[in-house]
């Protein structure tokens, strides 16, 4: 396969406004080599795992922390997610999809996940993560999102929102 994982993460960090250089990109491939080593072991990632990875040196509002679950209510772009008392129980809905043989595409599991929202912040970096993870275990080409494409992807995150039951 001819993905680049380096240029992945890099385009990822951009589409979320995260330097590509230091913590926020040393995290991140942190972050990307656990999702490859995962693969190499046909195993998908944990997201609690990935996050904390990913957000180690990352600071956050209180009383948030990285590879925990948010307490606080957001809003991404239009979309408000589920309340924070939610999340638990629609990531247990969500993990119990997630897995090698689910019958979900990569693309709705990530879909699914983004729209839950769980962190306060690297959603989308661990979405995306999560998403190439399921892709090279199911054998699938990894999709890329491209920064300069971002307003597309999130067009099809909110088309999904609009068609999915779940």
């Amino acid at each position: 396969m001819a993905f680049n994982i380096e240029r992945a993460v890099k385009e990822s960090n951009t589409i979320e406004g995260v330097a590509n250089e230091g913590a926020g990109l040393e995290d991140h491939m942190a972050a990307a080599r656990y999702m490859l080593d995962c693969v190499e072991k046909e195993q998908l990632i944990n997201p609690r795992a990935c996050h904390t990875i990913l957000m180690i040196n990352m600071e956050l509002p209180p009383p948030e922390k990285a590879g925990e679950y948010r307490q606080c209510a957001v809003t991404v772009g239009d979309h408000n997610p589920p309340a924070p008392f939610m999340v638990s129980s629609l990531m247990s809905n969500w993990e119990l999809e997630y897995k090698p043989d689910t019958k979900r595409t990569p693309w709705f599991m990530h879909a699914w996940f983004e729209d839950i929202h769980p962190f306060v912040d690297g959603n989308g970096r661990v979405g995306r993560l999560l998403w190439w993870n399921l892709s090279l275990i199911k054998e699938l080409e990894p999709e890329m999102i491209l920064a300069e494409d971002k307003y597309d992807y999130y067009k099809r995150l909110d088309q999904w929102r609009e068609r999915s039951t779940r």
